[in-house]
C-alpha cells in the first residue's frame, strides 16, 4: 500500500471504531436498532411490510422459521406486535405493529436523523454528496475483493491479527 492509501485505511478504521459504530455492531438486533440479527431486525422490516406470515418474514430475511418465532415472541411479549388470524387463512398468523411498536419504530427514525445530522455538520451539502460518491467507490473496492485472494487473506490476518473479533473472542463452531 502506498502511504495515501495506508492514512486512508487508517481513517476509516477510525469512523468504524467510533463507540457508537461499535456499539451498533456488537449489539445489533436490540429494541430500537434495525441490525443484522434479533428482534430489532425483525421490527424494521414489520414495519416496512405490516401483515407478513411467519414463513414471509423467514423467508425474506433468509432465517430459519423458529427464529422468526423467538424473535416474534419477544416483540409480542413487549407489546410491540401483535399476531392476527390471517383474513384468508384462520390457522396462520400475520404480524402487525401495535400503538407502541409504532411510536418505536418513529423514535428508532428520529434519532438515526439526528444522529446522522451530528456526524456530517461539519460538511456542506456538496462535500456530503462528494462523501456519497467516494465511499460508494470505496464500497465497490470492497465488493471487488476476493476473499479466495491468498493476498486478501494475508490482509484480513494483518488487519485482525487476533481474529475477526480481538484476543478475547472464541470461535464456537464453523464459520
Amino acid at each position: 500500500m502506498s502511504e495515501q492509501t495506508q492514512n486512508l485505511m487508517q481513517q476509516l478504521r477510525k469512523v468504524t471504531h467510533q463507540p457508537t459504530m461499535l456499539m451498533a455492531r456488537h449489539h445489533p438486533g436490540h429494541f430500537g436498532h434495525p441490525g443484522h440479527r434479533g428482534p430489532g431486525r425483525l421490527l424494521h422490516l414489520i414495519s416496512q411490510h405490516d401483515g407478513m406470515t411467519n414463513a414471509e418474514i423467514a423467508e425474506a430475511l433468509d432465517i430459519r422459521p423458529s427464529s422468526v418465532s423467538a424473535g416474534l415472541k419477544q416483540l409480542e411479549e413487549n407489546a410491540v406486535i401483535e399476531r392476527r388470524p390471517a383474513e384468508n387463512d384462520k390457522r396462520v398468523s400475520t404480524v402487525h405493529l401495535t400503538a407502541t411498536g409504532k411510536e418505536m419504530v418513529t423514535n428508532m427514525a428520529a434519532m438515526r436523523d439526528t444522529m446522522s445530522e451530528k456526524v456530517f455538520t461539519h460538511l456542506t451539502v456538496t462535500e456530503q454528496a462528494e462523501l456519497q460518491n467516494l465511499l460508494e467507490k470505496v464500497q465497490q473496492g470492497f465488493s471487488e475483493l476476493d476473499p479466495e485472494d491468498p493476498e486478501f487473506s494475508q490482509l484480513r490476518t494483518q488487519m485482525h491479527p487476533f481474529g475477526e473479533h480481538g484476543p478475547h473472542h472464541h470461535h464456537h463452531g464453523m464459520k
